[in-house]
């Protein structure tokens, strides 16, 4: 799962230092994993939500903004929507073989060999259904992320 969302300062969470690295075209390509997509503030309203709701009692919700994505329709994402900002962000899919040959001596693609093609699909419906939760979509919170990276970076220059 991906928690996203703008960063409030510059210790960033994996999942924004995934969106960084993409940005400042640390990511030479996109291994084929995929995860499902939450904006924090999301996350912390369906907190509120089942913290006060009489039904929620007892239960758990799944926070996610619909289906999982993958790492390349992130960047494609990242570069349909920012322009110029994501002249560095990676496009092509890295083939599997290739991840798996690197994991030989890469601490990161070993870690990413599990997860190679592999789909897990969770779903918000019973949080959307019992709670009336409304998450905003995952093109946004990924988007928020990257702006608030991109501010951050720019803060960070100007001092």
């Amino acid at each position: 799962m991906g928690i996203f969302g703008p960063a409030i300062n510059n210790h960033l969470s994996a999942s924004l230092l995934l969106i960084k690295k993409m940005l400042d075209g640390k990511m030479k390509g996109c291994p084929r994993i995929y995860f499902g997509v939450v904006d924090v503030r999301d996350v912390a309203q369906l907190h509120l939500i089942a913290m006060t709701h009489s039904q929620a009692v007892n239960q758990r919700f799944l926070a996610t903004s619909g289906c999982c994505l993958s790492l390349h329709d992130v960047a494609m994402i990242l570069k349909n929507k920012l322009g110029t900002a994501a002249i560095n962000v990676p496009v092509n899919e890295i083939p599997d073989e290739q991840i798996i040959q690197a994991a030989a001596t890469d601490v990161e693609a070993r870690q990413t060999v599990s997860n190679l093609g592999v789909i897990r699909n969770a779903r918000s419906d019973k949080a959307i259904t019992l709670l009336n939760w409304q998450p905003g979509t995952a093109e946004d919170a990924i988007l928020a992320s990257a702006r608030s990276i991109l501010n951050l970076c720019n803060t960070e220059a100007g001092k």
